[in-house]
């Protein structure tokens, strides 16, 4: 959370905009309920669930959820808590590739986009199923072609909101991966 709050400062600086992260110093909601002093809070997903109840009286503008795949599914405690805030704009970060449990990633559109891609078994019906069958070895050209297809429709609805970026894209924005020697051991 710290990170979260320095880049704030860095780039909106510290006297346009104020955050109040709540943490094990910080942990009284009501410093940002009353008055106008801050802007931004911070929090764990641990301190949103404890706070849960408080948080459905606050008017969230955006919600900003990093370390998305912890939402897993609908049915974790903090896929419920996030999912029930008043807050129609969301945004999801990770760095943990989805891969290919398209369960998760149908957790994780819903979260931000509820109800576009259809009821999860609707979605598993129409698209998961046919993707991981089309990718299974021995299958039919039928069954393959399917899955190809179902997967680009997928790619091409999903495409709208979901910005991925690979290493080969961020190396240019990124430092030099160095590597660090710690000699031979002896002394």
């Amino acid at each position: 959370m710290q990170n979260w709050k320095a880049e704030f400062t860095k780039w909106l600086g510290s006297q346009r905009i104020g955050i109040l992260t709540l943490d094990n110093n910080t942990t009284d909601l009501r410093y940002f309920t009353l008055g106008k002093t801050y802007q931004i809070l911070l929090l764990n997903y641990e301190k949103c669930i404890k706070l849960h109840t408080d948080l459905q009286s606050l008017p969230i503008d955006l919600l900003i959820c990093d370390e998305a795949h912890r939402l897993k599914s609908q049915g974790t405690k903090i896929a419920k808590t996030l999912g029930s805030l008043p807050c129609r704009k969301r945004v999801l970060l990770t760095g943990t590739p989805i891969q290919n449990d398209l369960g998760e990633f149908w957790t994780m559109v819903d979260f931000v986009n509820p109800g576009l891609l259809d009821t999860y078994a609707k979605f598993k019906r129409e698209f998961e199923g046919p993707i991981v069958r089309g990718r299974q070895p021995g299958g039919t050209k039928k069954v393959v072609e399917m899955g190809v297809a179902r997967g680009e429709t997928l790619g091409k609805i999903t495409g709208e909101f979901v910005l991925r970026r690979t290493s080969e894209i961020l190396a240019e924005y990124l430092p030099m991966k160095r590597t660090v020697s710690f000699g031979d051991g002896g002394g």
